[in-house]
């Protein structure tokens, strides 16, 4: 059977944005307009070419930032129309629960190589959602906004760890091989694969220790994501693990409540503490419409390796067409790596479909964050999938026969470069 790799929209990251330098007085702030609504996101280092951003920058997109990090966003400049000023808003919550901006501040633009370029500090106290708005004359900008750019320069390592939480009796349901196999495979593929960062070491864990909420999870059953647990994303067992603190915490549960799903992970996470989008969920089997289906020590472990490139902000090499209806953003169809090959025909097959009860290929979720699965699928319709140029790397939506290349250089820095705004 294919194991198939698709999206799906998780609850949005709700932050305390608190220590930026405010904005500079001015008598004119630019706010989104009402009407628009903020729905297309920027990341840092992302290198997918998006048309929405580019068409929606100057009446608001959201950035996301994090601690002491230095971002520059910059596009092509348009000498007729001039270049426009850069408003910046926190994006946060009130006691009531809606949604407010405030200014941070005011920025102008330099001239640079034929690109209107903004520079700033993020001084935040933990990663938050900013807007930007662009000012022309007191009115949203008029002129061209193409290939947009967000890019960022991150204060932390480029060394992580990684922390294995096994949950419920999840280590005696393991088939045909125990957690310490299963943990020395893991470490030594999370280091053939990631060879842009160092891999310092892998901790073992077991749910029923963790210091706080470890009664929440006995020892002597199965344990379902989704089921025994309202939280899928298992997060209140990200961080907290004395030793592993900055780990990122790789939680193996017997299976996900979810036909066919074997793990996921949130696109460009950000947080290896504690709380919201701290974990990479991974099913020791898969649920299926007559039961569950063990995974192979392989299974998870390919399972494990994918996933966590999406939390250190990989895409898909090729989109699918559950990737363009959960993140919202049709204009995205390849990550944007100029090393990474692109296969057109996997996106009009329509192998990955955009579907939403359970069962599916993918389930719906209110928010904007991208939560990318890995799913076992029983067909590809006439598709031959192999003659795709991508076929062979590991963030390819599609698993077969075909054994990973590992990793481009573009993709490697990516990770790289992400792991270092992440704090940690």
């Amino acid at each position: 059977m294919l194991k198939i790799a698709s999206a799906l929209l998780a609850v949005g990251l709700t932050f305390l944005m608190s220590g930026c330098a405010e904005s500079e007085d001015t008598d004119f702030v630019l706010y989104p307009p009402k009407d628009h609504y903020l729905q297309y996101w920027m990341y840092p280092n992302d290198a997918a070419i998006s048309d929405s951003v580019d068409a929606n920058l100057a009446r608001g997109v959201i950035l996301e930032v994090h601690p002491n990090a230095t971002y520059t966003l910059s596009f092509d400049a348009d000498t007729v129309a001039g270049a426009p000023k850069m408003h910046l808003f926190r994006i946060g919550k009130n006691k009531q629960g809606s949604s407010f901006v405030h200014p941070v501040r005011l920025l102008e633009a330099s001239l640079e190589e034929g690109r209107y370029v903004y520079r700033f500090l993020c001084e935040e106290n933990d990663a938050a959602e900013w807007a930007v708005t662009l000012e022309k004359g007191k009115d949203f900008y008029k002129g061209s906004t193409k290939n947009v750019r967000l890019t960022g320069d991150g204060a932390y390592s480029d060394h992580l760890s990684l922390n294995l939480v096994l949950v419920g009796n999840v280590a005696q349901k393991l088939d045909g091989f125990t957690e310490e196999e299963l943990a020395t495979a893991m470490l030594a593929n999370f280091r053939k694969f990631y060879t842009g960062i160092v891999i310092d070491t892998l901790y073992v864990n077991h749910a029923e220790n963790h210091p706080v909420v470890g009664d929440h999870y006995p020892a002597n059953q199965p344990w379902v994501a989704g089921r025994s647990d309202d939280d899928t994303m298992m997060q209140s067992l990200g961080g907290g693990w004395p030793g592993a603190e900055n780990a990122l915490d790789l939680v193996l549960t017997h299976y996900i409540d979810e036909e066919g799903l074997m793990g996921y992970s949130y696109l460009f996470s950000g947080n290896l503490g504690r709380g919201e989008a701290s974990t990479v969920v991974l099913g020791a089997h898969v649920k299926t419409a007559n039961g569950s289906l063990s995974n192979s020590m392989n299974d998870i472990i390919e399972t494990a390796v994918h996933e966590s490139g999406h939390f250190l902000g990989l895409r898909h090499t090729s989109s699918t067409t559950a990737d363009l209806y959960v993140i919202g953003d049709y204009s995205v169809v390849e990550d944007g790596f100029t090393d990474t090959p692109y296969c057109k025909g996997l996106l009009s097959s329509g192998l990955v479909k955009e579907k939403s009860s359970s069962g599916s290929d993918m389930k719906i979720r209110h928010g904007h964050r991208g939560l990318y699965g890995k799913v076992m699928l029983s067909t590809a319709g006439l598709f031959d999938i192999n003659t795709c140029p991508d076929v062979d790397n590991l963030m390819f939506p599609v698993e077969t026969e075909t054994e990973y290349a590992g990793l481009t250089p573009q993709q490697q820095e990516m990770v790289r470069k992400t792991l270092m705004i992440y704090p940690h």
